[in-house]
C-alpha cells in the first residue's frame, strides 16, 4: 500500500484509518481479530501476561483491547507483495479456533492492489466451507486505477442465512479519505440487518458523553415502516442520574447494591470506577464479587430470574486512597436478594449484611431561629460574611452541606439546580417553620440538630497559639451531611462519605487518623488532617471500635509546620541534633519530616521508601512493613501497598547503609502514627548498600497501562505489576487474583464563583503559616483535645442515638500479628489537657486503640 491518492494521502493510511474507525465501532459485546498481509501474513500478538491469546483467539472489544490493537495498527508499514490466500488463511484459522456461531461472523478485507497469487477465490471457498460457510467478507478497495474484481468476487462468493433473509457479502470501493465513515457504510448497513421486528428496547453499554455529561446509556428503540428499517429513536441518561437511589443505597456500612446487565457486565457497583477520565470500564459482576457461592446468583441474574441466597462473602473496604493505601477486607455472613428491573435488561442485586445495624437518632427538634446556615451562601449570603484563606465564609458559624444521599430522590438532587428559594425552605424547614418541601430524607435534621452543639465548640476555640493553624474543622456522617467551620459553600458533587479522611478514619476505628501533608485548595499551603470516628451512643460512653455501629466521622485540617512543632515539643531530641524524627502511617507515608522544613522539598505523597530506604528496605525485610495488593480494575494492574499493623509494637534496628545507624519505630498510641527515630552517630556494623525504587503509581493517562514496579527490586514505593492471572482476550479476573481496589475518590466540581470583594470583608480568623518559635510548651494532648473540638463531645452526642430501634450488631475485621523487640519508650499519650478549671472540661479522656472511656462533666462545656 505504498501508493497515495490524488490528495497525496497514502492508501496505507487510509488503510489505517479505516481499520481504526471500524474497531472503533465495536462495543464490547463484540469480539474481533486483526491480521496484516503483505508476502507474509501477520496477527497482532501481546507481551503482556497471557497477551499470547491475541494470535489465536477473538478479543472482547473493550477499550484497552482496541487501544491495544491500534498501537499494532500504527506500527503497520508497506513491504512486499500482495498475497490474499495468505492472509485468508490466517483470518479464517480465529474462526476454526472459536467454533461457536452465535453471532454475525464477517471479515473486513481491505486492499489498494490486486492480488499476486491467482489462487484467492478458490482458498476462500474451502476455508468457508470448513466452517460451515457461516463467514461474510465485506471487501473495500482503497484509491481508484485499479482492478478490484477479485475483491468484488470474494465478496460476491459469501452470504448466510438470518431468519428469512439472506445476508450476502459486499463490495465497497473508498475514494475519499476525508468521508471515510460514510464510504464505509455498507458495514453498518450489514449488521442493521437482523431479520425481525422487535418492539423491546436495545439498551447500550455505559459510553463516555463527547460533551462533558459524563458517563451515558442509552434507550433505542428501531423505526420501522412495513417491516422496513427507517430510523432509531432513541434517548441518553447519564448513569449518575438513573442509578442514584443504587448508588447511594447503604444502610449498614457493608451493605450495598449493584446493577449488572443481560451480558454479566457491571453498570454499577460500590467498586466499580464507572466515572472515569478515561475510557469507561467493561467487566463481569465476578471481577467484584470473587465468592465462587456467587457464581448461582451471577447466572440467574443474567437469566433475568429473581432469588435470594445467603452465604459468608469477603467484602471489600477503602483504607483511603487506594493507590497508596490499598484496601481492607471483612469476612461476613450476607444475603443476595436480586430481582430483573421491569423493561429493562438489567437486574438488581441488594447485599445485606446480618446482625449489623443502622443506627436512629430520635427527635431532636428543630434548630433555634438564625441556628441554621445552609452552604449556599453564594445563594442566600450569611448574616457576617469574611473571608478565610481566600475561601467567602460566615464569621463564627458552621455551614451544612447535604449530599444526594441526604434527600429522597437523589436523581432529582443531581439534576435540578438549586435556587435561592430552595436554600430558604431548607433553612425553614430546619428551623421548624415549614413542613419538608425540599424532600430531605427522614432522620437528616435530627441529625443536624444534633450536631448543632459542636458550632459554639468550634467558634469558641477559634483563638489562640493552636487555632491559628488551624483552617477547618467539619463533620461528615454516613448520611450525607457534612457541618464545615467557618460555614463556607462546598461543590455541588460533594458527599463526605467517599472523601479520603473519612475513609482514613473508618478504616481506623477508635482511634485519630493523621494523613499525610496536602496542599489545601485555596491557600496553597501544606496542611494535614486529624480525623476521628464517631461511633452509636453506648450507656455510660463506653465504647468498643471493634463492634460499634459508626455514624460518621470528624476532622481538622492544620498547618504542617506546626505539626512538626508540636512534635519537637514533646520529643526535644528530635529538634536538638541527637536524632532524625519523622512520623509515619500505617501505609509507610511519612507524615512529617525534617526534610519538610525546606519549602523547596516536595513533601507531597513520600513514601518512606523513598525518604529513608535503607530504614525501609529493613522494615521489609523483617515483615515490620508488609506488602498487600489489590486488583486496579481500571488499568488492569495489580496495586501493591504496603501497611504496618496495628499491633505492631516497638521495633529497632540497625541500617545497612555505608554508615549505619540505629532506628527506633514506635507506635504513636491511639493513632494510625509511628515514631521513626533515627540516631545521628554513626555506629560499626556489616555495610549493605540498600537502594528503594520510587516510581510512585499514579492513575494511567489512557486505556493502556503499564507496571510501575521494577521487577528486580523488593524495595519500593506503592507501584504497579501486571495481573497475571487476568485474561485480556476475555475480559476475565479469577477468584485466585487479588480483590478489587476501591475507586479514587471522584473529583469535584467547582464551586460558583461569588461577586463578593473578598479584601473588603474582615478574616474569619487568623490564621498563621508560619512555623512558631519556643514560646512556650504546647502539648500534643492540647492540640488533640483544642483542635478537634471536643472528641468526647461527638461520643456524647452520639448517646443520644435510640437503641431500641437497632438489632444486635456484629463486624468481623482480619486478625493480625504481632511483632515486638523489646519494650518501647513511652510515646506521648494523645489526652485532653486542662487550660482551665478542671470542671469546665471532658476529663479521663484516653484514645487507647480498641475503646474510649470518658466522663462527661456537668456543663458549661466553654472552655473547649
Amino acid at each position: 500500500m505504498s501508493q497515495t491518492d490524488s490528495s497525496g494521502v497514502s492508501f496505507l493510511s487510509l488503510a489505517r484509518d479505516a481499520a481504526k474507525t471500524v474497531i472503533n465501532t465495536l462495543n464490547p459485546y463484540d469480539k474481533f481479530a486483526v491480521v496484516t498481509f503483505a508476502t507474509t501474513a501477520q496477527v497482532f500478538s501481546s507481551t503482556i501476561p497471557n497477551g499470547d491469546c491475541y494470535s489465536s483467539s477473538f478479543a472482547q472489544a473493550t477499550p484497552q483491547n482496541i487501544a491495544r490493537v491500534e498501537e499494532f495498527i500504527n506500527g503497520i508499514q508497506a513491504s512486499g507483495a500482495t498475497y490474499y490466500s495468505r492472509a485468508l488463511n490466517s483470518a479464517f484459522a480465529y474462526f476454526s479456533n472459536n467454533p461457536t456461531a452465535d453471532r454475525d461472523r464477517v471479515i473486513l478485507f481491505m486492499s489498494d492492489g490486486e492480488p499476486t497469487d491467482d489462487t484467492a477465490i478458490e482458498t476462500l471457498n474451502t476455508l468457508n466451507d470448513n466452517v460451515g460457510n457461516s463467514v461474510v467478507l465485506l471487501t473495500y478497495g482503497m484509491g481508484s486505477g485499479t482492478d478490484f474484481s477479485v475483491l468484488r468476487n470474494m465478496a460476491n462468493a459469501t452470504s448466510t442465512q438470518v431468519g428469512t433473509i439472506q445476508k450476502r457479502g459486499i463490495f465497497t470501493q473508498i475514494t475519499t479519505p476525508s468521508n471515510l465513515r460514510n464510504e464505509m457504510a455498507s458495514y453498518y448497513t450489514f449488521f442493521t440487518v437482523t431479520g425481525q421486528v422487535t418492539d423491546v428496547p436495545i439498551w447500550t453499554v455505559p459510553y463516555l458523553d463527547a460533551f462533558g455529561l459524563g458517563l451515558l446509556i442509552t434507550a433505542s428503540l428501531p423505526v420501522y415502516i412495513n417491516d422496513n428499517l427507517v430510523g432509531v429513536a432513541a434517548v441518553d441518561l447519564t448513569i449518575e442520574e438513573l442509578l442514584a437511589d443504587v448508588s447511594f443505597f447503604k444502610p449498614t456500612q457493608t451493605s450495598y447494591s449493584f446493577v449488572i446487565n443481560d451480558r454479566g457486565l457491571i453498570i454499577n457497583h460500590p467498586n466499580f470506577p464507572y466515572i472515569t477520565n478515561n475510557d469507561p470500564l467493561f467487566v463481569e459482576a465476578t471481577a467484584f464479587e470473587r465468592d465462587e457461592n456467587f457464581l448461582s446468583v451471577f447466572e440467574s441474574m443474567k437469566r433475568g430470574d429473581s432469588g435470594n441466597k445467603t452465604f459468608v462473602s469477603t467484602k471489600v473496604l477503602p483504607q483511603g486512597d487506594s493507590t497508596m493505601y490499598g484496601v481492607r477486607e471483612v469476612t461476613v455472613r450476607s444475603t443476595y436478594f436480586w430481582q430483573q428491573i421491569p423493561e429493562t435488561t438489567f437486574s438488581l442485586c441488594l447485599v445485606l449484611v446480618e446482625e449489623q445495624t443502622q443506627a436512629l437518632l430520635q427527635n431532636q427538634g428543630s434548630v433555634s431561629t438564625g441556628g441554621f446556615l445552609y452552604h449556599r451562601i453564594d445563594l442566600v449570603p450569611p448574616r457576617q460574611a469574611c473571608h478565610h484563606s481566600e475561601n467567602y465564609c460566615s464569621i463564627g458559624e458552621s455551614s451544612i452541606a447535604l449530599a444526594a444521599r441526604s434527600f429522597q430522590d437523589p436523581e432529582l438532587y443531581l439534576a435540578t439546580e438549586e435556587t435561592a428559594g430552595d436554600v430558604n425552605a431548607i433553612v425553614d424547614y430546619m428551623e421548624g417553620r415549614s413542613n419538608n418541601r425540599v424532600n430531605i430524607k427522614e432522620g437528616i435534621k435530627n441529625v443536624v440538630v444534633a450536631t448543632q452543639i459542636a458550632n459554639q465548640f468550634w467558634n469558641s476555640s477559634s483563638d489562640g497559639e493552636v487555632n491559628r493553624r488551624v483552617l477547618w474543622r467539619y463533620i461528615g456522617t454516613s448520611d450525607g451531611i457534612f457541618r464545615n467551620f467557618p460555614g463556607t459553600q462546598m461543590p455541588s458533587n460533594f458527599d463526605p462519605v467517599l472523601r479520603d479522611w473519612y475513609e482514613h478514619a473508618q478504616a481506623n476505628p477508635g482511634k485519630i487518623a493523621i494523613t499525610p501533608p496536602y496542599s489545601d485548595a485555596a491557600s496553597g499551603e501544606s496542611v494535614i488532617t486529624l480525623t476521628r470516628v464517631l461511633f452509636e451512643g453506648q450507656s455510660g460512653g463506653n465504647h468498643d471500635a471493634l463492634t460499634d455501629v459508626s455514624i460518621g466521622a470528624m476532622g481538622v485540617d492544620i498547618v504542617t509546620t506546626y505539626f512538626y512543632y508540636l512534635l519537637q515539643t514533646e520529643y526535644p531530641a528530635c529538634g536538638d541534633g541527637s536524632y532524625s524524627c519523622l512520623l509515619i502511617d500505617q501505609g509507610g507515608f511519612v507524615i512529617i519530616a525534617p526534610q519538610f522544613l525546606d519549602e523547596n522539598t516536595n513533601h507531597y505523597d513520600r513514601h518512606l521508601a523513598d525518604l529513608e530506604p535503607s530504614v525501609a528496605s529493613v522494615l521489609i525485610d523483617n515483615n515490620v512493613l508488609q506488602t498487600k495488593t489489590c486488583t486496579n480494575v481500571a488499568s488492569g494492574l495489580v496495586q501493591k501497598t504496603y501497611f504496618i499493623s496495628s499491633t505492631q509494637a516497638f521495633y529497632s534496628g540497625t541500617t545497612g547503609e555505608l554508615n549505619c545507624r540505629i532506628f527506633e519505630l514506635s507506635p504513636l498510641s491511639g493513632t494510625n502514627a509511628f515514631l521513626l527515630t533515627i540516631g545521628t552517630t554513626v555506629v560499626p556494623c556489616v555495610s549493605v548498600i540498600h537502594n528503594c525504587d520510587c516510581n510512585l503509581v499514579s492513575s494511567p493517562s489512557g486505556a493502556i497501562a503499564t507496571p510501575s514496579c521494577p521487577s528486580a527490586t523488593l524495595c519500593t514505593c506503592p507501584c504497579t505489576t501486571y495481573n497475571t492471572e487476568f485474561q485480556p482476550c476475555y475480559n476475565n479476573y479469577s477468584f485466585t487474583s487479588p480483590q478489587p481496589c476501591t475507586p479514587e475518590t471522584p473529583e469535584l466540581n467547582l464551586v460558583a464563583t461569588t461577586t463578593v470583594d473578598l479584601s473588603s470583608l474582615p478574616v474569619c480568623y487568623e490564621i498563621d503559616f508560619n512555623s512558631p518559635g519556643t514560646s512556650g510548651s504546647v502539648s500534643v494532648g492540647l492540640i488533640v483535645g483544642c483542635v478537634l473540638g471536643g472528641i468526647a463531645l461527638l461520643f456524647f452526642l452520639g448517646a443520644w442515638y435510640d437503641h431500641h430501634q437497632r438489632k444486635k450488631k456484629s463486624s468481623a475485621l482480619p486478625s493480625q500479628t504481632q511483632t515486638q523487640s523489646r519494650p518501647p519508650p513511652p510515646p506521648p499519650q494523645f489526652t485532653v489537657q486542662p487550660t482551665a478549671p478542671p470542671t469546665n472540661h471532658y476529663q479521663n479522656v484516653n484514645f487507647a486503640p480498641d475503646q474510649v472511656n470518658y466522663v462527661p462533666p456537668p456543663p458549661p462545656y466553654s472552655s473547649l
